[in-house]
């Protein structure tokens, strides 16, 4: 008899637990009453802001153009190409009374935006570090010659005495531009060759994904409504907007916080900022847009997983005891 009552209790027991949970809302109240005592902290916004989609769209597009990955920090894609030929055994694409015009290579696409995911941060940045050398390599050979190199709108034409050009401005121009990168080149050679002349040529091109920012770069631009505490402005003691929580993994020394008419940087030792009592005022008139952005001539580089990572609130102290409002609604 004892051993039914005890399986009964236990059944019992069971069922006021389950019939007594805690029922969770399917979603949250459009207005929230919150009750505080000499200090608040309302949420502003968070951010989760990362280049990985346009990180591996670009090092994909260039791996598929024979780049390979020679740094992570900052991520550097790197190729190189020789080119040799050997007039005696090509067939000129031109020729008159044995001087005669040599195809080295044909239109051939470096650069490929198309297959590009998302380029846009290449509109913020100026690319300072790239580089693409070309050189032309006659020395087997006492036969003139000429090397007409074409990249893109660019056209240089090396010899002998002068085998050597810098093409870096037409690879920073394609990039910001958002340009497709591509080149050909031909050979002249005057008179008849012999069977040991030739002619080679190379070309190497690095683009490391850095640069600086070139104008403000906005990463999120949003309304905030702060109106319905507009009201405690005589009761504020200090006021801050603070970023809880702060991760930086893109190589920038600060990224830029504006609030309305209120405007200041964040970076790892500065995550606070003073607001007076006029800027509360002004904040709280009404709607107001929260800007977070990447300022004008900061230095940028973009690894494997770079990311901001942020949150920030409006820190209140007040000199009340127990005061009540409504936040997001009347």
């Amino acid at each position: 008899m004892k051993r039914i009552k005890f399986v009964f209790l236990v059944f019992l027991v069971i069922f006021i637990l389950f019939s007594c949970g805690i029922n969770v809302p399917k979603k949250l109240p459009e207005t929230i009453k919150v009750k505080y005592k000499n200090h608040v902290e309302i949420p502003l916004t968070t951010l989760h802001y990362e280049l990985n989609n346009f990180t591996t769209s670009m090092v994909e597009s260039l791996e598929n153009s024979g780049f390979k990955i020679t740094s992570e920090t900052p991520i550097t894609v790197s190729t190189e190409n020789t080119f040799e030929i050997s007039p005696k055994i090509e067939t000129p694409i031109e020729g008159i009374s044995g001087d005669a015009t040599f195809n080295v290579f044909d239109k051939t696409t470096i650069l490929n935006f198309s297959i590009i995911s998302d380029s846009s941060p290449l509109e913020m940045l100026s690319f300072d570090n790239v580089e693409f050398k070309i050189y032309f390599e006659s020395t087997t050979t006492n036969l003139d010659s000429t090397l007409t190199f074409y990249l893109n709108d660019s056209k240089i034409i090396l010899t002998k005495n002068s085998s050597e050009a810098n093409l870096s401005a037409t690879l920073k121009n394609a990039l910001e531009n958002k340009k497709n990168l591509e080149a050909s080149a031909t050979i002249y050679v005057k008179g008849t060759p012999g069977d040991n002349d030739e002619f080679g040529i190379k070309y190497f091109v690095k683009i490391p994904l850095s640069g600086t920012v070139k104008t403000d770069y906005r990463i999120i631009s949003q309304e905030v409504d702060l109106t319905s505490v507009a009201t405690i402005l005589e009761n504020i003691e200090s006021a801050y907007i603070v970023f809880k929580e702060w991760k930086n993994q893109t190589g920038l020394s600060k990224i830029g916080f504006k609030l309305g008419n209120l405007s200041s940087f964040i970076d790892d030792s500065n995550t606070k900022i003073s607001i007076t009592k006029q800027d509360f005022a002004d904040i709280t008139k009404q709607k107001t847009l929260l800007e977070i952005f990447i300022p004008k001539d900061s230095s940028i580089q973009i690894n494997s997983s770079s990311y901001i990572d942020a949150s920030s609130y409006l820190s209140l102290d007040l000199n009340l005891e127990n005061v009540e409002f409504t936040l997001g609604g009347e």
